[in-house]
């Protein structure tokens, strides 16, 4: 059976009947139009008490239950010189409380999925693997304090089901103020 350009029903073209048709097609992912698209953050600010103050750290933790890529990954800060690593393993401790995650989709019609993976934030770590390490800094001087944004991915990391941390340390001498990002796709 032989397919020719006269044959495909002429509204899947963007220009059907000039010159020019093209096939159309839909930005991004079949994850994205199927609800498996997931967002988070985390800001840090001193007036609402979540700052990471000098010498101390903030662990991320993601427990997933499916198999997943996270495509983008963003820490900014507007104050202070903050480590994170991203760690497998280790021991954890304290109390962890629990960190909204956000469909990326929110169009009517997108199908509703439940997310296989849950974060928290909080409790303490020690050991694991560290498996990827930033730094950022920030000005230390007052006329020249910007925002700065730190690692952002977009060719993605897969991960198979399990528990995971990012540690946020502070290793500067000032309070660590601004925010963190992740989003991540679901596989089925």
């Amino acid at each position: 059976m032989s397919v020719s350009i006269e044959t495909i029903p002429k509204r899947v073209f963007t220009d059907a009947y000039g010159d020019h048709p093209r096939l159309a097609v839909e930005p991004g992912e079949a994850a994205f139009y199927d609800g498996r698209q997931f967002r988070m953050f985390k800001e840090f600010s001193q007036p609402a008490g979540t700052h990471i103050p000098a010498g101390g750290t903030f662990i991320l933790k993601i427990v997933s239950t499916v198999n997943f890529i996270v495509f983008d990954s963003e820490v900014a800060i507007d104050n202070g010189f903050i480590r994170t690593s991203t760690v497998g393993g280790g021991v954890e401790g304290g109390v962890f409380t629990s960190i909204p995650v956000f469909p990326l989709n929110s169009m009517t019609g997108t199908p509703v999925y439940a997310t296989g993976i849950t974060l928290s934030g909080g409790g303490t770590l020690t050991g694991g693997t560290t498996a990827s390490v930033s730094r950022v800094k920030t000005a230390s001087s007052s006329a020249q304090a910007s925002t700065v944004p730190g690692e952002c991915r977009t060719a993605g990391r897969g991960f198979p089901p399990g528990t995971y941390y990012v540690r946020c340390e502070n290793i500067g001498t000032g309070d660590i103020e601004g925010t963190i990002k992740l989003q991540w796709s679901e596989e089925v």
